[in-house]
């Protein structure tokens, strides 16, 4: 009977879940097997976009995007065709408001009726989603802090009509911020913590405390601006990376190591150090300094806020040489990169993946795959 139950078992496995983020110029997904206490990577791999495809989070190209989707699937051997989806925009909407307390089966009916005062578009023009993430009480009674998403419609549809081009099923769409945490071990999620996620078209700030976002903000400022101010590409600034330097490759990766286009060497004809010396990067940074500093400081401002414990780089602009060092030394708080596969297994044979935070966002949304 062990053996019809271990067939049995086998037959009805959960399948892979995948996380999909679509940047500007660049597409990269990432399949994880397992359970949400045991990941396993499946498979990962990026493909680059035509000019214009995305812009600003925002799919203005679905066909050229479908056609990428495909190549990205067959190229990095992905099994699983459904996707939780990350998303992040002008036209995503993030605000945390607090609302009265009411029995948790009548809290989306409060939010839905209430969520016009603190959302300054049509609420039929958008899509609504919340998350209560935290309570409090006070003199006028309990109140419920709420977490309140709304994306609009029309938006999030030129990015399903490109899945369905590719034959893709989106399971979830995640803002691609949030998925971050699921990246972040309990120790470090249980402090306070600010998450830099530098892409290349937009970026974006996450504060979190307590385990719970306290902060979401959008940054117009990603690895492609620092590029266009020395007149480079980001492949020179941050090489597109894998690790073919190892002796033993997983088979996803060397297929699609052997089918990019880019340059696969951490050796780039830019000198990022002369950058940093005329002075270039460092005015860049210091704009990101500012950002960093301004939202920090409305964090503080609200009520029962606790001082950061440290800031994490994430995504491709994380390996950016010398600006982690420049934001610590300027900001006066702990500045790392964010480790995001800690805790994911892979096969025995093969080394750790050289440019992890470049899929930060993917393989956060594809933990968020596994709680499905």
């Amino acid at each position: 009977m062990r053996g019809v139950f271990k067939l049995l078992k086998g037959l009805f496995k959960k399948r892979g879940a995948v996380g999909l983020e679509l940047d500007s110029g660049e597409a990269r997904a990432l399949e994880l097997n397992g359970s949400p206490s045991a990941p396993s990577l499946a498979a990962m791999g990026r493909v680059p976009l035509p000019p214009g495809a995305v812009s600003e989070g925002m799919v203005l190209q679905p066909g050229a995007v479908a056609e990428a989707l495909e190549k990205l699937w067959h190229r990095a051997g992905i099994v699983t065709r459904e996707v939780i989806l990350g998303v992040f925009n002008q036209s995503v909407l993030v605000r945390i408001a607090n609302f009265p307390e009411v029995p948790a089966d009548k809290v989306a009916q409060m939010v839905r009726f209430q969520a016009q005062e603190h959302i300054p578009v049509p609420i039929n023009t958008v899509v609504l989603d919340h998350a209560v993430i935290g309570r409090s009480s006070g003199e006028s009674g309990n109140t419920l802090k709420v977490l309140l998403v709304a994306a609009r419609r029309d938006m999030l549809q030129s990015f399903l009509d490109a899945l369905q081009a590719a034959r893709i099923k989106p399971l979830d769409i995640d803002v691609s911020p949030l998925a971050l945490v699921r990246n972040l071990s309990s120790q470090t999620a249980r402090g306070t913590v600010v998450i830099l996620d530098l892409a290349l078209g937009l970026s974006n700030l996450l504060i979190i405390s307590g385990n719970a976002p306290r902060l979401v903000r959008l940054l117009p400022m990603g690895l492609q601006s620092v590029a266009d101010l020395l007149d480079c590409s980001p492949d020179e600034l941050t090489p597109v990376l894998w690790p073919q330097d190892l002796q033993i490759l997983p088979d996803f990766l060397s297929e699609v190591a052997a089918t990019q286009d880019h340059t696969l060497t951490e050796e780039t004809p830019v000198n990022r150090n002369q950058g940093w010396r005329d002075g270039v990067l460092a005015d860049w940074a210091g704009s990101l300094e500012g950002e960093i500093r301004s939202s920090i400081g409305y964090y503080l401002n609200q009520p029962g806020s606790a001082p950061v414990d440290c800031l994490l780089l994430s995504g491709r602009g994380a390996r950016l040489e010398g600006l982690a060092i420049h934001l610590q030394e300027r900001l006066n708080i702990p500045v790392n990169v964010m480790q995001p596969m800690w805790g994911v297994k892979y096969r025995e044979d093969t080394a750790r993946f050289p440019a992890e935070q470049d899929f930060s966002v993917s393989l956060g949304l594809a933990r968020r795959g596994l709680e499905v």
